[in-house]
């Protein structure tokens, strides 16, 4: 889009060029539904009808103050592939919290299956009643409660993503 501009072509033509020709654009600024779709089979993340509003706010303010349309898109383009940058990182930061907290559900199921492999019979001291039954109740109400306690922590970590 910006190209186009800078090589003389009006807004409403490099719109049109760059969405579609079926694109509704009043006075040089295309409609913020027109640059949702596009923005979604790019981008798999979330804040596709924010950006295309601020693009849309951009180009608008651009037309109003006279500023070159090119020279303000290429800056909304920055901004929006550093947020998009910095999601990345966070998810990236939260993947070896996640995968441990997947391990470390498992790892009583594996208990139970090592020690029936070493001869012992865990499911009859489990279901069997007194001290080892009330532990394996104990034991899954702290495992349900940690689960939940670390989705909550990743939850509240990945809150602060700017384009989610």
């Amino acid at each position: 889009m910006a190209a186009q501009l800078r090589a003389g072509s009006s807004p409403e033509d490099s719109w049109r060029r760059a969405l579609g020709p079926g694109v509704s654009v009043r006075d040089g600024v295309p409609d913020v539904s027109a640059l949702v779709g596009p923005a979604r089979r790019r981008s798999a993340g979330g804040g596709d009808a924010s950006r295309a509003a601020a693009v849309v706010v951009a180009a608008g303010v651009a037309r109003s103050l006279g500023a070159p349309l090119a020279g303000v898109l290429e800056h909304v383009a920055g901004s929006v592939a550093a947020e998009e940058e910095a999601a990345a990182e966070l998810d990236a930061a939260l993947a070896g919290p996640r995968a441990t907290a997947r391990v470390l559900a498992w790892l009583p199921v594996l208990g139970l299956v090592v020690a029936g492999l070493l001869g012992a019979d865990p499911l009859a001291v489990v279901l069997g009643g007194g001290i080892g039954t009330a532990s394996a109740v104990l034991g899954a109400g702290l495992l349900v409660l940690g689960r939940l306690w670390t989705r909550g922590l990743l939850r509240r970590a990945g809150a602060g993503r700017v384009g989610g």
